[in-house]
C-alpha cells in the first residue's frame, strides 16, 4: 500500500487517501458539528456549500505521470525545499479554484466510487479541479450525485489530472485544508507518494469461507 508524504511549512504528515482544499475540505471540515447526523452530514454541508459557493486563489504545481503510462509507478519524485522553485518539467495553474482534490484510493467512503479504477500501489494521485469561472451549481449538484457510481469523470467541468507529486500554493489569505478527514495548517503544501509503505491484511469480500 502507498503512502503519501505530505510537508507543510511547519511538520510533515502521512497519509493515504485524498488532500482536499476549498469545497471538499470546508464541507469535511465545516460539517463536523453535525456528526450526529451520520453520513448524512455531507449532504447537508455539500449543499449549503454549493448555495454559498466560495472562490480560492491558487498556485497548483504538479508532476504529470508520463504519458501512455497505465502500470503502477514505483519511482518517488523527489519534492524541492519550499524556498525554491519546483522542476522546470512541472506545470503549473494559476487561477480562481472551487475545488482541488487529490486521491489516491478508488473510494473517499462507502458511498463515493471517486476514483474507478485505482488500486492501493498505484504510484500516482488522481487529481480533480474544478475552476471557479463559469461553474454551475447545477452541474456541481449532478457530479456529487454521480460520485456514488463513478459517473462523474464524463462531468462536463470537472478537470482531471494524473500526477505523481504536486505544489500548492494559496493565494487566499484564508482558507482551510483537510488531508485524510484532519485539518492540516494553512499554507504552502507539497507531496509525493511512497509505493509499498504498507502492509493491508483483509478478509475477501463475503467474509472467510471454512
Amino acid at each position: 500500500m502507498s503512502q503519501v508524504y505530505t510537508p507543510t511549512q511547519s511538520k510533515p504528515q502521512l497519509s493515504f487517501l485524498s488532500f482536499g482544499w476549498a469545497l471538499l475540505s470546508d464541507v469535511d471540515i465545516e460539517s463536523e458539528n453535525l456528526r450526529w447526523m451520520g453520513s448524512a452530514r455531507f449532504t447537508v454541508g455539500a449543499l449549503t456549500r454549493m448555495i454559498f459557493l466560495r472562490s480560492y486563489r491558487g498556485r497548483f504545481s504538479y508532476c504529470p505521470v508520463p504519458q501512455q503510462t497505465d502500470r503502477v509507478i514505483r519511482n518517488t519524485v523527489a519534492l524541492p525545499p519550499f524556498d525554491q522553485p519546483v522542476p522546470d518539467d512541472w506545470i503549473t495553474i494559476e487561477d480562481d479554484f472551487a475545488m482541488i482534490w487529490a486521491n489516491q484510493a478508488s473510494h473517499a467512503s462507502h458511498d463515493m466510487y471517486t476514483n474507478p479504477g485505482a488500486g492501493l500501489v498505484n504510484g500516482s494521485f488522481t487529481v480533480f479541479i474544478l475552476r471557479s469561472n463559469g461553474l454551475s451549481r447545477l452541474n456541481l449538484l449532478q457530479m456529487f450525485i454521480q460520485m456514488e457510481t463513478g459517473d462523474h469523470l464524463n462531468n462536463e467541468g470537472l478537470e482531471i489530472i494524473r500526477a505523481t507529486a504536486y505544489r500548492l500554493e494559496p493565494l487566499t489569505e484564508l482558507g482551510q485544508y483537510s488531508l485524510d478527514g484532519e485539518v492540516i495548517p494553512y499554507g504552502p503544501v507539497q507531496a509525493n507518494i511512497e509505493t509499498g509503505m504498507a502492509r493491508v491484511l483483509a478478509l475477501p469480500f463475503g467474509g472467510a469461507k471454512n
